[in-house]
């Protein structure tokens, strides 16, 4: 849960800027605008943004939430 509210935090900011805990890269394997956020000891989350759902508020896919597993 910490790390789905630190990667709003940094959704809220202008430009996005992420806390570097998160660590955040695209993830090419599981196809375009995919992202890796890996947190913690072992924490790893495959999200992509989407469209809009409320006016200003960043929209985030969570795909597969787990451990590395997730990203083979």
């Amino acid at each position: 849960m910490r790390a789905r509210d630190r990667l709003v935090e940094g959704l809220d900011q202008n430009p996005p800027a992420y806390h570097p805990s998160l660590r955040l890269k695209r993830h090419q394997a599981s196809g375009p605008g995919v992202f890796e956020l890996s947190f913690g000891d072992g924490g790893r989350a495959l999200v992509r943004f989407g469209e809009q759902v409320r006016e200003g508020m960043p929209h985030v896919e969570w795909l597969a939430i787990g451990g590395h597993e997730i990203v083979d």
